[in-house]
């Protein structure tokens, strides 16, 4: 079968990353469905058993873990003895890894073998795996050469860098009359309110298209320059958590005038 460079690229991002290590780098996923497949029914249900509260375990490990580094901000994540002054760099990847597990076990039990379809969450979801493994690469490397004080201001950027760019939660939105018609809301703050108690949050949008034209052009975290982009303010002003905000968004640097607003996917489609 022929297949493109690009083509080949996208293949791993959407589907192999996050798709095939959720399964094989998972510590009881595999046991889980190796006991379902096993021919002697007593011995696998004692094996399934067996894996499902280990399982079980795991996730309320993981769980309780995030909440409490949410609530510290990470200041009691785990760093290796002799981190010295990196150990803030060790906690944030700790931090990171740990939302990212609670994350990953959220999509797999709501989505199971459907999270593999669903190749725009599942690709994300490796872009997450993959910006930790470059920053446990980066520290690797400070470390192997020898802690070089000049190359110390490269790696607290890199750190720096990364941080924020996971404090910053991007929504796609696809309008319905509302120009630009598709755009992303990017939001300071909203990705680290993890575990609840979100309120009001500012950020702006940016478009690749539109009806708009800036004077001036922005670029947004991805590194992409538009001169199609606005503010916005985004409230979680009902219970339909997490979906039920209210957004108020301006174009440029113009008053925020336009409204959207979404309910849970239970409750109703985006409005």
């Amino acid at each position: 079968m022929a297949i493109t460079v690009e083509g080949a690229n996208i293949l791993t991002r959407s589907l192999i990353i996050f798709g095939q290590g959720a399964i094989r780098c998972h510590p009881y996923l595999l046991r889980e469905m190796e006991a379902v497949r096993n021919p002697d029914a007593e011995a696998g249900l004692i094996a399934f058993d067996k894996a499902l509260f280990a399982h079980i375990g795991h996730d309320i490990a993981n769980f309780t873990r995030t909440f409490w580094h949410g609530l510290t901000l990470g200041r009691f994540a785990s760093a290796p003895a002799g981190a010295g002054d990196l150990a803030p760099h060790y906690r944030a990847l700790s931090h990171a890894s740990a939302r990212l597990a609670v994350v990953s076990e959220m999509a797999l039990g709501i989505l199971g073998g459907a999270l593999k379809r669903k190749e725009s969450l599942s690709a994300r979801l490796g872009d997450i795996l993959s910006e930790i493994y470059l920053l446990c690469a980066a520290i690797k490397r400070f470390e192997t050469d020898g802690r070089r004080a000049s190359d110390r201001p490269v790696l607290d950027w890199c750190m720096q860098w990364e941080h924020t760019l996971g404090d910053i939660a991007v929504f796609n939105r696809y309008g319905d009359g509302i120009a630009p018609s598709e755009f992303r809301l990017f939001l300071h703050g909203l990705g680290t309110d993890a575990m609840g108690g979100r309120s009001n949050y500012v950020g702006y949008w940016t478009a690749e298209s539109g009806a708009n034209n800036c004077a001036a052009g922005l670029i947004d975290p991805m590194g992409t320059t538009t001169y199609d982009w606005g503010t916005v303010e985004l409230v979680f002003d009902r219970s339909d958590f997490p979906s039920g905000w209210t957004a108020q968004i301006g174009y440029c640097v113009d008053p925020r005038e336009e409204e959207i607003r979404a309910v849970a996917p239970a409750a109703g489609a985006v409005k």
